[in-house]
């Protein structure tokens, strides 16, 4: 086993500001934004133990999840329950599936209000250690070009069953991960039974958005990035990217689970939010605000802000 350091650290939060959490994550440069209506709930884990780190991470709400993993490590995604669905980099990910980050690539997936997932970020020398002191392939021949591993549900379990363990452990007893036998496990066991569960993948081609859609998501989220401002509607999505209303939704509902109308309202809102989070009081007027991103009705404005994030708008500019 490699020589290592004590823990890095041990850090256990909830959440109701998926902005905070956002910049409170250790090593993770996150961009989220909420994308359904109602109050958000988390539970972060995260700890490190030498080179390792490990997270376990609760939302409660559907959330378009960005940004980047830990720099200079090999980062992987293991859904905490069988339940889990999400769209990860433009698949549609389940239970039974591993994510792994490609080299350089950023968070892009969409997950649901049940979302439960792990995830390890460990230096590719020790992978390649584990591969070669078990006679394994390395990594990236195991990918075989596959950023998502369908897993046997023998596998799936035993990696999630270890992860659960040492979670919980490091949730109850921090200084539990000093011990000679709770390194051995996270240093060697983990990456281990999880370069295991790659090799005996199943091999089976998981569901993509079609080149079409995709290509008009794309497209259509870069014109609402770019115009969210300004009085845009769905007929200027539609002439812009020259198809019909029907393939825009299906687009949108099949990548996001949302409309092309809710996904605006939803972009306008979360910059609304981000943007009262970022004011002084007594600088700034929340109908300012409002009235940049495209809400002129202050009383439909606080009621459709206060559907959807759980608060109204003054609470979140005083909470600040």
């Amino acid at each position: 086993m490699p020589q290592i350091s004590l823990p890095e650290y041990v850090v256990h939060r909830t959440y109701n500001d998926f902005d905070q959490m956002c910049e409170e994550a250790k090593y993770w440069n996150l961009d989220f934004r909420q994308i359904d209506r109602g109050r958000f709930s988390a539970e972060v884990l995260q700890f490190g133990l030498g080179p390792v780190h490990v997270a376990e991470a609760t939302f409660g709400r559907c959330l378009l999840q960005a940004g980047a993993p830990p720099e200079g490590l090999r980062t992987i995604a293991i859904p905490a329950t069988s339940e889990v669905r999400m769209k990860w980099r433009g698949c549609e990910v389940g239970g039974s599936d591993l994510m792994i980050f490609p080299n350089g690539a950023e968070l892009d997936s969409v997950s649901d209000e049940h979302f439960k997932v792990y995830t390890c970020s460990f230096p590719d020398e020790l992978l390649a250690s584990m591969s070669e002191q078990s006679g394994q392939a390395e990594l990236t021949q195991l990918q075989d070009g596959r950023d998502v591993i369908r897993c046997s549900s023998e596998s799936i379990s035993r990696i999630q069953s270890l992860l659960k363990r040492v979670s919980t452990m490091a949730r109850a007893c921090p200084d539990a991960l000093q011990n000679e036998f709770t390194q051995r496990v996270i240093l060697n066991d983990l990456p281990q039974l999880i370069l295991s569960g790659i090799e005996e993948s199943c091999g089976v081609s998981i569901p993509t958005l079609t080149s079409r859609r995709a290509d008009a998501l794309q497209i259509a989220v870069q014109f609402i990035e770019k115009f969210a401002h300004q009085a845009i509607t769905i007929r200027d999505l539609v002439n812009k990217l020259n198809i019909s209303q029907r393939t825009l939704e299906y687009a949108f509902r099949e990548s996001l689970g949302v409309t092309p109308k809710a996904y605006l309202m939803s972009y306008r809102l979360n910059k609304v939010r981000r943007q009262l989070r970022s004011s002084k009081a007594d600088q700034t007027k929340i109908s300012d605000i409002a009235n940049h991103w495209g809400f002129w009705h202050m009383g439909q404005f606080a009621k459709d802000y206060h559907d959807f994030f759980g608060e109204l708008p003054s609470q979140t500019f005083k909470s600040v």
